[in-house]
């Protein structure tokens, strides 16, 4: 992390630019684009970590297309992969250009793969992308609201992956675990219609699974 610091410091003075935290972070975010090592990858993405969480709300708002495209390729790429500290810095940086997001659509692709990761192999990366989710819901709800503006589209997940458990899709009852892990601690957050499917789903597949009714038993 130290040599990719230097290095970038070095592109800031080679290009006369001034060593400010805004310059560090657009100049680091360039640098993914010609990384050729997972170890490189990694130590650049820490450094953004630390350095987006002093950026201002105004500066990720004007960077954030650029920055969360090159953010949501990294996270499709390294998804399967067992890159634990690549994958937790990446949705740390992630998560503040979430939060300034203005508007929010079912195609938003920033928010679909965040959400996968909420039931990832590695329990760090697990428990990271969980925690983001639930921050977001409640903590980052705007005050105008009683919901964030997303809550209905990640209910819409939870109720998809519920749903696959039933045998209705290829859930595992590992990620049906993972799942419910989380809707524990966000379904007081969905709106009041989204919260009553999630129910509806939950009765619905206890039924028609024994194995899910452990589960939910486990879960609660």
């Amino acid at each position: 992390m130290i040599a990719a610091l230097a290095a970038v410091t070095e592109v800031l003075k080679a290009n006369q630019m001034e060593e400010t935290e805004t310059n560090y972070f657009t100049t680091l975010i360039t640098s993914l684009e010609s990384v050729d090592t997972d170890e490189s990858m990694t130590a650049i993405v820490c450094l953004l970590a630390i350095i987006v969480k002093r950026m201002d709300e105004s500066v990720l708002k004007s960077q954030s297309k650029k920055v969360t495209e090159s953010l949501v390729n990294l996270l499709i790429k390294y998804m399967n992969s067992d890159h634990c500290a690549l994958l937790r810095n990446l949705l740390k940086v992630m998560y503040p250009l979430l939060k300034v997001k203005a508007h929010w659509t079912e195609t938003s692709q920033e928010l679909n793969v965040v959400l996968e990761f909420v039931t990832h192999h590695k329990p760090k990366v697990r428990r990271m992308a969980q925690h983001i989710i639930r921050m977001l819901l409640i903590d980052d709800k705007p005050e105008s609201s009683m919901v964030h503006p997303c809550a209905s589209l990640v209910a819409k997940f939870c109720i998809e992956k519920l749903e696959s458990s039933a045998g209705l899709g290829k859930s595992t009852p590992r990620v049906t675990f993972h799942a419910m892990q989380m809707l524990q601690e966000i379904i007081c957050a969905f709106p009041t219609l989204s919260m009553k499917k999630c129910c509806e789903t939950i009765f619905k597949i206890m039924t028609l699974s024994s194995s899910v009714s452990i589960i939910f038993f486990h879960t609660y």
